[in-house]
């Protein structure tokens, strides 16, 4: 128990050293009896909420094999205390962290916005000292060409920057299952 405390808090420094321009991703595999209407799910659902976190998705098995799987999105800010909370609600049977760093991607989106928005200003100025309709279609068709492609990556670094921002964690709550006594 003391190696697994020690692992636990040597991922999260790993993972706080490297939150600007990294994501995070973990996956809990929580094992517990799960109470009537998924009470430990409802839990995990008030531990996120409470860090400005939200349920991303929810599936649910109460049949055979009883099982809860949830999906979190948790502000870098609050993920060791959510996680923490998380592994108390039942023993863990599995744990990984798993980072994907997006810094070359956005490195590379923010030069390509920069160069983008240059030759966009560019086409602006042709545009203003352009001289008949056929040059002034064509510097218009390949301003608003440029002006999408900006949209565009602006959107995409955006979208790693909501990455980046809340970290993604999966639990997986399974009802423990009664062993057979020994004969």
């Amino acid at each position: 128990r003391e190696l697994y405390d020690y692992r636990m808090r040597a991922d999260s420094m790993m993972a706080q050293t490297a939150w600007d321009k990294h994501l995070a991703m973990v996956g809990l595999l929580i094992e517990r009896h799960l109470p009537p209407g998924d009470a430990a799910a409802e839990r995990a659902r008030v531990l996120v909420t409470e860090a400005d976190g939200y349920v991303a998705q929810q599936s649910a098995d109460l049949e055979e094999g009883r099982h809860v799987t949830i999906t979190l999105r948790v502000p870098v800010a609050a993920f060791d205390d959510v996680l923490g909370g998380l592994t108390g609600l039942g023993e863990v049977l599995q744990r990984e962290l798993d980072t994907q760093d997006v810094t070359d991607q956005v490195v590379d989106l923010e030069v390509r916005i920069a160069n983008t928005e240059v030759s966009a200003q560019r086409l602006r100025e042709l545009l203003a000292e352009a001289d008949g309709v056929l040059n002034l279609l064509a510097i218009e068709t390949e301003l608003t060409n440029r002006e999408t492609q900006i949209e565009q990556m602006k959107g995409q670094l955006q979208v790693l920057r909501d990455q980046v921002d809340l970290s993604t964690v999966t639990v997986r709550f399974t009802e423990a299952r009664e062993t057979d006594p020994e004969v």
